[in-house]
């Protein structure tokens, strides 16, 4: 059985909740809990609350910090009100029985990764506050994750990632840590797409997850007609079914006052004679991955959440 936190933006896009649905059918994981992260923290707390409710699975879930380290309170203030609410929509008029807890994030991950050293992968699908946060409060807390397996960056593009862009700081001690980081980037997740055809499956479905999956999947393409990207899905898989998805040792350096590249992540230590690759691996900070094969993604999705 692999333990797992998973540390998630849910509510912003789709995926998370994709993601979410999908670990919870997953019959060899745990998930040792849930902290949330970037504005409206509760009610991401809620809405993964409502899931797990779903799935019949009682765990811990924890707000976390909602306000980006390098943003002022007033700019937070101003943006959080203007955030995306609409997949929150879900939760009106609905008993959420996983009741989640308002603070204590940080002491939720120190006191779950102390307890159980080495034991729990850090799923990490969202900007990384807390997780930047976390280790710079309890640095010791570093040696007692097991990895972080992340969705972030976009390496081969010069393109500031959603997750990264929005906690550069946070970013930069995460990458600093030492901790063993798997690596899933923008441009390889953006070619898992989920259909129409694989839309209308999970909202006609009798069982209560996929449905409430296709429904919060419609709220989300409200005013939007969007396509949904399993991003965090293919990080998910990178723990479930790490055989269908290539990793390659890189090191990555977060960019943090550019004026046109802040937020970027850079690789170093490579150069155009060695094919762009790391020539050692001892320098590498994380493992990329760098190939996937996106029909079985599809296929195991479907499989599991229906299943």
């Amino acid at each position: 059985m692999k333990k797992i936190i998973i540390d998630t933006d849910i509510g912003s896009d789709i995926d998370d909740a994709l993601a979410l649905g999908y670990l919870g059918k997953c019959k060899d994981i745990e998930i040792a809990g849930i902290t949330t992260v970037f504005y409206q923290t509760y009610n991401k707390a809620m809405l993964s609350g409502l899931i797990l409710d779903n799935l019949k699975i009682k765990a811990r879930v924890v707000a976390g910090f909602g306000k980006p380290v390098h943003l002022s309170e007033k700019e937070f203030q101003e943006k959080e009100n203007k955030y995306n609410k609409v997949q929150f929509k879900a939760l009106e008029g609905v008993e959420v029985k996983n009741n989640p807890e308002k603070d204590g994030v940080l002491e939720f991950l120190k006191e779950s990764f102390s307890k159980q050293p080495g034991e729990i992968t850090l799923l990490a699908i969202g900007p990384l506050t807390n997780i930047g946060l976390l280790l710079k409060k309890y640095p010791a807390t570093s040696k007692n994750i097991k990895e972080i397996v992340m969705m972030g960056g976009c390496v081969f593009a010069t393109f500031p990632e959603w997750n990264i862009i929005n906690d550069y700081l946070s970013a930069e001690i995460v990458f600093n840590s030492k901790i063993p980081i798997k690596m899933l980037p923008l441009e390889l997740t953006m070619k898992s797409e989920l259909f129409e055809k694989h839309i209308k499956t999970l909202e006609k479905s009798k069982n209560p997850l996929p449905a409430l999956l296709g429904k919060l999947t419609r709220l989300w393409q409200e005013g939007k007609g969007r396509t949904p990207i399993l991003h965090d899905v293919l990080a998910a898989m990178a723990i479930t079914h790490p055989e269908i998805i290539k990793f390659e040792p890189f090191k990555i350096n977060i960019e943090t006052k550019g004026e046109h590249t802040k937020g970027m992540t850079v690789l170093s230590e490579t150069t155009w004679e060695n094919n762009w690759k790391l020539k050692d691996p001892k320098k590498a900070n994380v493992l990329l991955a760098t190939e996937v094969n996106y029909n079985k993604v599809i296929e195991i999705f479907m499989e599991t959440v229906l299943g």
